[in-house]
């Protein structure tokens, strides 16, 4: 593009996640410009001031939209997934500019800045497209490090087989008491038992969190009230009682019982 030139806004593509200093020195959103009669490799970021100046109704038209975005892909994560995220324009008349900027995010990062629908179909046609489940198992942040990695989330018929088998509790550095269960995924499920803490029940069980709890602590408490079977006798114990036994019959007998007398 020559200085001598004339350039007119075709549209706006992206705004900036960050803001940057603009010409006059002061910290300013800047946008992601197609030029008119230009084609993505000439595309352009520009300080918000200066397209105010001849391009003042593209600018305020794109700010009163959602910046728009794409899920490029994804990662598992031990907490939850990350998706790649593009922001920026695209659609069938507007070919993707080179410039767009790119981060990963989890989606509830997403939801902060986005259309919670927006996000939660953007995620299911990403997921159905590389064959992953359209509504994996997501279970909150944790400081407590997990038996196993959350990448390998339980399947619908692992929930429907869970039981809670254990508990335990532990003191974090500040001295937060921390409660742990140790889940089963029923005896169908490949899956091992897995420690979770309280906090990550609720996607398992749901509503049946408190019935889980209490099921176990019901069953803890039956075997605590139940007392330990008695072990076997040795084949020595058993013959020295019968000949004991014999021995009081045959005093008896004789009228030497050890009681009298």
């Amino acid at each position: 593009m020559s200085s001598d030139e004339i350039f007119s806004v075709e549209a706006i593509l992206a705004k900036s996640l960050d803001r940057a200093r603009g010409p006059h020195g002061t910290l300013e959103s800047h946008y992601l410009v197609r030029w008119e009669g230009y084609g993505p490799s000439e595309d352009t970021w520009e300080p918000r001031s200066s397209l105010l100046v001849g391009a003042s109704e593209s600018v305020l038209e794109f700010d009163r939209i959602t910046t728009p975005f794409t899920l490029l892909d994804m990662r598992e994560r031990r907490q939850e997934p990350e998706y790649l995220v593009r922001y920026g324009v695209a659609t069938n008349d507007i070919a993707p500019s080179p410039l767009y900027q790119k981060m990963w995010q989890t989606e509830r990062d997403l939801k902060r800045s986005q259309s919670k629908r927006a996000v939660t179909e953007a995620i299911r046609e990403l997921r159905e497209a590389k064959g992953l489940p359209t509504t994996p198992t997501r279970l909150p942040p944790s400081k407590q490090t997990l038996a196993k990695s959350i990448s390998d989330p339980p399947t619908k018929a692992d929930l429907r087989g869970a039981v809670i088998t254990g508990a335990r509790s532990s003191t974090t550095g500040r001295g937060t008491r921390v409660y742990e269960y140790l889940v089963g995924w029923g005896i169908s499920s490949r899956k091992q038992p897995q420690w979770l803490p309280y906090g990550y029940l609720k996607p398992v069980f749901g509503d049946r969190v408190g019935r889980a709890i209490h099921d176990f602590r019901r069953r803890e408490a039956q075997l605590q009230s139940t007392p330990p079977p008695a072990e076997p006798l040795s084949e020595y114990e058993l013959q020295r009682q019968r000949n004991i036994a014999e021995n009081s019959s045959l005093m008896r007998e004789l009228g030497l019982d050890a009681g009298s007398g």
